[in-house]
This record gives structure tokens, C-alpha cells and sequence, in this order.
């Protein structure tokens, strides 16, 4: 009888006990719901594994850039700075030692992105397609072993085809290839060397520019935030041979045709998407 009365007692207390917890568990429910959010988030977070608190973080980052229309129809504005060199020898038809330098290069630019199929979301890699265009301008020096003989002032506007890479899930970083074409408008103002060359062979030199077209190819790396907003690094490669008329007291040289101003640009874009 005695045994009984023990087991009876030691089975009341584990019940008490098991009482307590669950009242702790449930004030301590309670506490969460009606406390402040970041009590709520802290909870959240020590609920997960490392792993799922981290892929939970991403797809936050990815709700707010907006991804219930990630595979819709995007349309985008973009601004960017960066650097053209020009070609190192024979920028001057014919003429080995003539260079184009390096130059600061700004552009604008709008992008209208197609939609993508559906259920592409559930994957890290969404590919999209969009066409954009973009206004350039770049001022070249022309020189020809060091002397000053003037400035290209080249803008171009071009249609390109983009492929890229925006953020699935998990994903922040994308990269994107592109192509295009276009046309370039340009003009040139003489330097001091070619004024010098005027006085002492007693000529005027008269350099006339026409209009060009422009082939452009560019890749890139991408960085979306949730904000709507992407920044890229851009390396563009823009051909553009353009047609030149050089005269030397009204007679043209027949033995310059064009002028190579062609770039390599590395470029920062900043890319806002509605």
C-alpha cells in the first residue's frame, strides 16, 4: 500500500509538471503574439535551420523587387557613366600613327522586357528577352604621334536585342549579352596641330564628318536589389567607321575615306524597373 501511495504521488508530480510547461508554452505564445514584431521575427528565425532562415531571406529580397511580376512584361529606365578608348593606330584612314584616346562616355537608356512563361518562377534562373535603346555620347581627341589635331564629338543611338538573366529564386546576381545596331552622328573640330599645320604650308584644312553605322555587342554582370532598382557593369564593344571629308584649301584627299572610331567601353548602369 505504501509503494502504491509513492507511485501515485511521484505520478501526480509529472503531471504538474507537464501542466506547467504547456502554460508556459502557451504564455509564452501569447507574449509573442501581442509583443513587438521583432520578438515575433526573432522567433520566426530561431525556428529555422541556417539554411532555411537564408533562402527565407532571399525570397524576401525577391518579393520586394517585385517578384509576382518577375514574368510579367518589365519596362525599365537606365542612366550610365564609364570609359571609351578608341582604336590605338590608324584612327585616320591609311594613316598608321593616328589614335583615338581614351574618353569619358554617358548614356540614357529604356528597356522594355517580353514576358516570360509561366512557372519559370520556381526555378533559379529565369532567362528573359528585351529590346532597349540607348542615346551615347562620347568625345574623342584625335592625335597623331602626340600632336593635338582635334575632337570627334560622337553621339549614337542604337536598338539592341538583350538576353539576361533576372533573379530567381535564391538569386540576386544575373548577367545579361546583348547586340545592336544603330546610327551615329558626329563632328569635328580642329585641333592646334592641324592650325599650326595651316600657317606654315599656308593651307586651310577643313575636316567634314558624315553620318555612320554603328554595331554594338556588350555583356555584362547584374546586381538586383528589392527595390526595383540594378546595377550592372557593361563592357560594349560600338564599331563605327565614319565617312569623312578632308579638304585642304578646298581640295579633297582622296587618300582619307573615314575615320575609325571605334570603342571599347566599359560602362556603370544603374537600371530602375516599373
Amino acid at each position: 500500500m505504501r509503494f502504491l501511495v509513492v507511485v501515485l504521488a511521484v505520478c501526480a508530480g509529472c503531471a504538474n509538471s507537464l501542466i506547467g510547461i504547456d502554460e508556459s508554452e502557451m504564455q509564452h505564445q501569447r507574449t509573442l503574439e501581442g509583443g513587438p514584431p521583432q520578438l515575433q521575427e526573432q522567433e520566426e528565425q530561431n525556428s529555422l535551420s541556417g539554411e532555411e532562415f537564408q533562402r527565407t531571406r532571399e525570397d524576401n529580397v525577391l518579393e520586394g523587387f517585385g517578384a509576382g511580376r518577375l514574368l510579367s512584361a518589365r519596362i525599365a529606365i537606365s542612366a550610365a557613366i564609364g570609359s571609351a578608348q578608341g582604336p590605338t593606330e590608324m584612327a585616320v584612314d591609311k594613316f598608321r600613327h593616328t589614335e583615338f584616346g581614351r574618353a569619358p562616355i554617358m548614356e540614357l537608356g529604356a528597356m522594355y522586357v517580353l514576358p516570360s512563361e509561366s512557372g519559370a518562377m520556381n526555378s533559379r534562373f529565369i532567362p528573359r528577352y528585351g529590346f532597349e535603346m540607348r542615346f551615347n555620347e562620347c568625345n574623342l581627341q584625335l592625335t597623331d604621334r602626340s600632336r593635338d589635331f582635334g575632337d570627334l564629338d560622337l553621339k549614337t543611338a542604337v536598338v539592341a536585342f538583350r538576353f539576361l538573366e533576372m533573379p530567381g529564386r535564391g538569386r540576386v546576381f544575373g548577367f545579361h549579352l546583348d547586340a545592336g545596331f544603330g546610327v551615329g552622328e558626329s563632328s569635328f573640330d580642329k585641333g592646334a596641330a592641324l592650325d599650326a599645320d595651316d600657317l606654315l604650308y599656308g593651307v586651310y584644312t577643313r575636316v567634314r564628318t558624315g553620318q555612320a553605322s554603328v554595331i554594338a555587342l556588350g555583356a555584362g554582370v547584374d546586381f538586383y536589389t528589392h527595390y526595383g532598382l540594378c546595377f550592372s557593369l557593361d563592357y560594349r564593344y560600338a564599331g563605327a567607321y565614319i565617312p569623312v571629308d578632308w579638304q585642304e584649301s578646298g581640295i579633297k584627299r582622296s587618300d582619307i575615306d573615314y575615320l575609325n572610331a571605334s570603342t571599347h567601353q566599359l560602362l556603370l548602369t544603374l537600371r530602375y524597373f516599373f
